[in-house]
């Protein structure tokens, strides 16, 4: 894992400069500390609604993983053949291809792939989850979203 922190001038004038350290286990103190992704599981979040898209993935980089986004199911496959995709958080209601379809063909070519779907539907019917290994309610609080995610990674 590679940290970064930089302190600006006015805060610290002795320390004008940007440090860097290679150790998870120490700790770093400045002003302003950047993490780069790419420690943790990679995760692939697909969704056609980019706000929602964006937010996740902030959300998964603040927790260490490395996020790859797709707007379309297509491009989601594509990613997910190219790349050593751990898990996925899809979304059920797409254009073209339903969540349920994707989680089909991500099992078939890797099936111990962990998928995580997330629908603004309650009821979603029996054989969209077929494939799926958990599912959640969209608009949960990002706290929640998390727990659901460090659940199925760690099963």
């Amino acid at each position: 894992m590679t940290c970064v922190t930089a302190a600006l001038a006015n805060d610290h004038p002795e320390k004008n400069s940007v440090h860097e350290t290679l150790s998870a286990s120490r700790t770093i103190t400045g002003t302003y500390l950047i993490f780069s992704g790419g420690f943790g599981p990679m995760i692939l979040c697909v969704d056609d609604e980019q706000r929602g898209l964006m937010v996740r993935k902030m959300l998964l980089e603040l927790q260490g993983h490395e996020v790859l986004t797709a707007l379309s199911g297509h491009e989601g496959l594509d990613l997910f053949v190219a790349n050593p995709i751990e898990a996925v958080v899809l979304d059920y209601s797409m254009p073209g291809m339903n969540g349920d379809q994707v989680a089909a063909e991500m099992k078939r070519l890797k099936p111990e792939v962990k998928i995580l779907l997330l629908s603004a539907f309650v009821d979603l019917p029996a054989d969209a989850l077929r494939y799926v290994d958990k599912r959640a309610v969209k608009g949960v609080s990002p706290t929640a979203f998390i727990t659901e995610l460090e659940q199925l990674l760690a099963s």
